[in-house]
């Protein structure tokens, strides 16, 4: 899927044609959150999403063997929490991932990849049309490391 994935990237940029991908992150806690994605020990972004708001950061490609997976540290003011990798979102079906050209980006296109993060701090992948009663492995992504921020 990863290969495939990758490739289909590469023929848009080839073809061409622009290409912005991000991820839409609907929240689901509660609590406002920070998010922060980390990719190579380096901060990419930062993003605040209120409660039970979606909020928009870039979007997770897949890994090459050897290199690092982006990781997210998502903060709710009280507790901080890790998840290690979150490149399973780069390579999600395409039922949880949706594109569009009619964005402030146009001509270029979009392609958005769908996650939400539940009462319970996981990161599930949510189904852009339709219903389906289960989400791709190894969905729902658990944190790897929870600290308390005071």
């Amino acid at each position: 899927m990863r290969i495939f994935a990758l490739s289909f990237i590469a023929v848009l940029m080839f073809t061409g044609c622009c290409t912005s991908i991000s991820t839409s992150v609907r929240n689901e806690t509660g609590r406002d959150i920070h998010l922060t994605a980390v990719w190579q020990s380096h901060q990419v972004e930062s993003v605040t999403i209120h409660a039970k708001s979606t909020g928009w950061c870039s979007g997770v490609m897949p890994t090459f063997p050897g290199q690092p997976p982006e990781s997210w540290i998502i903060s709710d003011g009280q507790s901080r929490f890790t998840f290690a990798d979150v490149s399973p979102i780069g390579s999600m079906p395409s039922r949880f991932i949706s594109s569009t050209r009619f964005t402030r980006d146009f001509p270029c296109k979009r392609v958005t990849q769908h996650v939400r993060i539940a009462t319970d701090m996981t990161i599930h992948a949510v189904r852009v049309i339709g219903y389906t009663d289960s989400e791709p492995a190894p969905f729902p992504i658990n944190y790897t490391k929870k600290e308390d921020e005071r």
